[in-house]
C-alpha cells in the first residue's frame, strides 16, 4: 500500500501542477472558472491523507469566488476536520445544507461529524446521537441505492 499512496500522492501533485498553470493565467480567466479551478484543487489536495493548508487556502478562495457553492462548504469542512477543528467543519456542513436541504453528501458529513464530536455527558451524547441518525436516514432516503450513504451510516 505504500508504493499505491507514493503513486497516488505523485498524480494528486501533478493533477496540482497543472491547475496552478491555469491560476498562474488569473486575468484571463472568469471568476465562476477561477471558483472551479480552486475548487477542484481543494478537492484533489483533500485526498490526500494528511491536512494539507494548501487544501484549506484554495477552498477559501473558492468560496470568496462563490459562497452559494455547497461542494465548497463540503470540501472545506473536511479539509478542517481532518486538521482537526471538529466544531468549525460542522459549521460548515451546516452551511451547505442551508444552500441546499437534500445534498446527500453533506447530510453524510454531518451525521459522520456528529458522530465524532465529544460530547459533556451522556444526554448530550445521546441527543448528538439522535441527531447524527436523523442525518444519515435523510441521506439514504434521498437515495437508497447509495451504498456509500447506507457504509456511512452504520
Amino acid at each position: 500500500t505504500n508504493e499505491r499512496n507514493s503513486i497516488l500522492k505523485n498524480k494528486i501533485l501533478n493533477t496540482i501542477k497543472i491547475l496552478d498553470k491555469y491560476l498562474s493565467n488569473i486575468n484571463s480567466l472568469k471568476k465562476p472558472d477561477m471558483c472551479f479551478i480552486y475548487y477542484c484543487k481543494s478537492f484533489i489536495l483533500d485526498k490526500l491523507p494528511e491536512y494539507t493548508k494548501e487544501a484549506e487556502d484554495s477552498a477559501n478562495k473558492s468560496l470568496k469566488l462563490n459562497p452559494f457553492n455547497p461542494e465548497s462548504y463540503n470540501c472545506i469542512g473536511h479539509i478542517i476536520w481532518k486538521k482537526g477543528d471538529v466544531d468549525l467543519a460542522l459549521n460548515y456542513f451546516k452551511q451547505a445544507l442551508q444552500i441546499n436541504k437534500k445534498d446527500k453528501e453533506t447530510l453524510r458529513n454531518l451525521s459522520m461529524i456528529l458522530r465524532a464530536k465529544k460530547s459533556e455527558n451522556s444526554e448530550q451524547k445521546r441527543n448528538t446521537c439522535l441527531e447524527s441518525v436523523k442525518y444519515a436516514k435523510e441521506s439514504v432516503d434521498i437515495d437508497i441505492k447509495d451504498g456509500y450513504s447506507w457504509c456511512k451510516f452504520i
